[in-house]
């Protein structure tokens, strides 16, 4: 860690500056800082992303093969082939999107 560059040791002492800057101006510790983002942890709802997952409009261009009928298809698994790398990210985005309306 010795050897970090003039800017980096800028950056550092930038980044430092604005997390005590940002901790006074709330009136908090580190402690209550991080306890409150404890308090406020993310709860995943598994059934309402289940249903979206269902909801989900497939794009015209899935159509499974035949090693997915084959019970004893002899090579492992993973992922899908069944979506592009850019059909995924769009279904993972869809799953994410924060409904304002809930």
């Amino acid at each position: 860690m010795g050897n970090k560059t003039f800017i980096e040791k800028i950056k550092i002492w930038l980044a430092n500056m604005c997390w005590k800057y940002f901790l006074k101006f709330n009136n908090l510790t580190e402690n209550e800082y991080f306890n409150q983002i404890k308090e406020q942890e993310l709860i995943i709802d598994i059934d309402n992303l289940v249903n979206k997952f269902l909801a989900w409009k497939l794009p015209k261009s899935v159509c499974s093969d035949l090693c997915v009928t084959d019970n004893n298809y002899p090579y492992s698994r993973t992922g899908t082939n069944l979506l592009t790398t850019t059909e995924a990210k769009e279904m993972i985005e869809y799953l994410l999107k924060v409904n304002i309306d809930n």
